[in-house]
């Protein structure tokens, strides 16, 4: 590998992210930068990526440029590995619309804006086509229905735990957390104790949600780590013992989950008074504990494939 090809091509990607913010820009050379397998990445290609993330996550605007371009270049590697699987796979490709318009609409409100018009004039604005949030959430979401089939058998759910754990619930009120998280794993390379210094020392520097971006292997990555509301109740055991003390702005101790760990930002606290539906509960706690479930099988199994792939920085 010529590092001072690597270092000129990533001296003209700056130059180019800084010229086309500039609206008379006319033309600009494009490149091949990486290659995985047959699939390639262009300088247009790396652009548009560092737009997209740049355009759901405003606090990536404070990342300094080298940081910002690695993290767009992981996102479309790990993009495209996923591509190249799924069309390996027999998995039905067709996406129905409802289940794009839902993430498109949890995109936008995490926006603060208010309708898929505004996102759509916002994208704009950042020289985002609509069409390439679409497929990008396509391919996400084929993902995961090929990793339900391929490990729909291994789902484990106690109902009976579930329902008791439900019953548990003080009857008056319940507390609910507002999160964020960081999922990362630890390769042979690597030491546990190194890595999470320097997801600390990148949470004190850049932020939570910026490191979310930079580090972590979850979905919420995209938006900063952000997952939102949870209830006391849908938490396990080991995972609420971490946060149930942490006061607002406070992140927990590294948890250990299947295929790496876990830190979560305790973003703010609130309670509200029960209404307990206990069929209701059931079925978004039975929910959520597959979701947790199918993202551990996605991360390991995408682990394990990716270092399969061929991967050339040109």
């Amino acid at each position: 590998m010529n590092i001072n090809l690597i270092n000129n091509n990533i001296k003209i990607i700056i130059l180019f992210f800084f010229l086309s913010l500039n609206q008379n820009i006319i033309a600009f050379e494009n490149r091949i930068l990486i290659k995985i397998n047959d699939e390639i990445v262009t300088t247009i290609d790396l652009l548009n990526e560092i737009r997209y993330l740049s355009a759901l996550n405003k606090n990536l605007n404070n990342l300094d440029q080298k940081s910002l371009i690695e993290l767009s270049k992981n996102s479309i590697i790990n993009e495209k590995i996923k591509k190249i699987e799924l069309e390996k796979s027999f998995i039905k490709q067709n996406i129905e619309k409802e289940y794009i318009d839902k993430i498109i609409e949890n995109f936008y409100l995490n926006l603060g804006l208010n309708s898929p018009k505004d996102f759509e004039n916002y994208l704009s604005n950042s020289n985002i086509d609509i069409s390439m949030i679409v497929k990008k959430i396509e391919i996400e979401l084929l993902w995961n229905r090929f990793i339900f089939e391929k490990y729909k058998e291994k789902i484990s759910i106690n109902k009976n735990e579930l329902e008791q754990q439900i019953k548990n619930i003080d009857k008056k009120e319940t507390k609910l957390f507002d999160l964020s998280e960081i999922i990362f794993s630890v390769s042979q390379e690597e030491n546990l104790e190194e890595k999470l210094k320097k997801i600390n020392d990148d949470i004190k520097k850049v932020g939570f949600e910026n490191a979310a971006s930079i580090y972590s292997n979850s979905n919420s990555s995209r938006i900063g780590g952000k997952i939102g509301w949870i209830k006391q109740s849908s938490l396990n055991k080991s995972i609420l013992n971490k946060i149930i003390n942490l006061d607002i702005s406070e992140i927990s101790e590294p948890i250990i989950v299947p295929g790496g760990f876990l830190i979560l930002k305790m973003n703010d606290i609130k309670s509200e008074l029960n209404e307990i539906d206990l069929d209701q509960e059931l079925k978004k706690l039975i929910r959520i504990k597959t979701d947790e479930q199918l993202n551990q099988f996605s991360l390991l199994y995408f682990n394990k494939i990716k270092k399969d792939y061929l991967i050339n920085e040109l």
